[in-house]
């Protein structure tokens, strides 16, 4: 490796006297000497390296200096204080070691985030394993493409602080309500908080269109669909009645579509569920996701895999979210309905069943409760015992 002293004298005369391309051609070959021998070079000569490089950048093109932060982005011993230099450079030079840098502590980045503009916090956002005192200043100074990348950040940790100042921000913006109804990571508080919210948002689109003597029963619908999603949610669901209607159908013959599509378009979401676990071979919980999670797509791949009719998804559409069917969105969800293919989906229904999240119906001798505990098929009955091939006494 060259001398230090042969770099810094190169380094003197290239920002005295040498022009933009004698300063850049010194650049690459000090970064050059730095990461070809980053493994073997102890932390004092890492920081000679930083002091040069720091002096350097000071001297280059934005260009030049973008360059040289993809360059150091990926290495786990880069220059602490060139790195530290860089993230507050403007956007393009510093995204790429915001994105990737592991040099970057959590005052770091709290640093660019109070400092810096929007921009820079969106990429910050985006990063891999953010914790949670950095989600919070986050939560409190971005804008809302900060907060729905945020969001969206499925690593990041969200504190209870956090998760309060996102949900209250999604008062506003159906896209960031969606996008925290998908993590599993928000307290169950804060999730109901979410759907209080879509209720607002609800009545704000609908009432308008509604006669003024018709909108108490329009409050009254959106309260009771958010009464039932409410408790969904909170694992509030008393599946006993529902079991017992469902097991009293199956003593003449299984659960069908239309028993599904009856149950939804009644709004009885326990009946409804437990018909579905048992036409689908799902389990109670994972058949409540796919009535807890707004917009997600699982119900219509359910749908399709079991050959159901648009009528059908419809109605358990509406059970979902009451809005989720209105005329523009009714149109867009039929189409995809219609694109998805029988055979796409029962690939993700036989991928669900091989990796061992999909369960025998809850109609079979295991029946088991949403809390992973056998729960008696039906009342204990001698002719209902008979058709699981059981008795009173085995």
């Amino acid at each position: 490796m060259a001398s230090v002293d042969d770099l810094l004298e190169d380094l003197e005369h290239a920002i005295g006297q040498g022009n933009g391309a004698r300063r850049e051609t010194t650049l690459h070959r000090v970064t050059g000497l730095l990461l070809g021998d980053i493994d073997v070079l102890t932390d004092e000569q890492i920081d000679i390296f930083d002091v040069v490089l720091v002096r350097l950048t000071r001297a280059i093109e934005a260009r030049a200096r973008a360059e040289l932060a993809r360059r150091l982005a990926p290495i786990p011993r880069a220059p602490i204080e060139l790195v530290r230099t860089l993230v507050h450079d403007e956007i393009d030079v510093a995204r790429p070691l915001l994105e990737l840098s592991q040099r970057l502590t959590d005052s770091d980045l709290i640093g660019v985030a109070i400092s810096k503009g929007a921009e820079h916090m969106r990429v910050i956002a985006g990063r891999h394993r953010l914790s949670a005192p950095v989600s919070d200043v986050l939560a409190t100074r971005g804008d809302l493409p900060v907060l729905q990348t945020l969001a969206a950040n499925r690593t990041a940790r969200i504190s209870p602080r956090g998760a309060a100042i996102l949900i209250e921000q999604a008062f506003g913006d159906g896209d960031l309500r969606g996008l925290l109804a998908q993590r599993a990571d928000l307290p169950g508080a804060q999730v109901l908080r979410l759907f209080d919210l879509a209720h607002a948002g609800a009545w704000r689109n609908l009432a308008p269109a509604v006669p003024a003597d018709k909108q108490v029963l329009l409050e009254q619908a959106l309260e009771r669909s958010t009464r039932r999603l409410r408790a969904i949610i909170a694992g509030t669901l008393d599946y006993s009645d529902a079991l017992d209607t469902i097991g009293a159908i199956e003593l003449g013959r299984p659960i069908d579509e239309a028993d599904v599509r009856g149950f939804a378009q009644a709004v009885r979401a326990e009946e409804t569920i437990c018909a579905i676990a048992s036409c689908a071979r799902l389990p109670l919980d994972a058949v409540e996701r796919l009535f807890s999670v707004p917009g997600s797509q699982l119900l219509l791949v359910v749908a399709r895999a079991m050959n159901w009719s648009f009528d059908t998804l419809e109605a358990l559409l509406d059970l979902q979210n009451p809005d989720a069917m209105r005329p523009h969105l009714r149109k867009q969800t039929a189409d995809r309905y219609s694109d998805l293919s029988r055979e796409t989906a029962e690939a993700v229904m036989t991928f669900l069943r091989r990796d061992g999240t999909v369960a025998p119906p809850p109609t079979a001798r295991n029946r088991m409760s949403p809390g992973g505990q056998p729960v008696p098929p039906y009342p204990q009955d001698p002719a209902r015992l008979v058709r699981f091939n059981r008795t009173p006494n085995g």
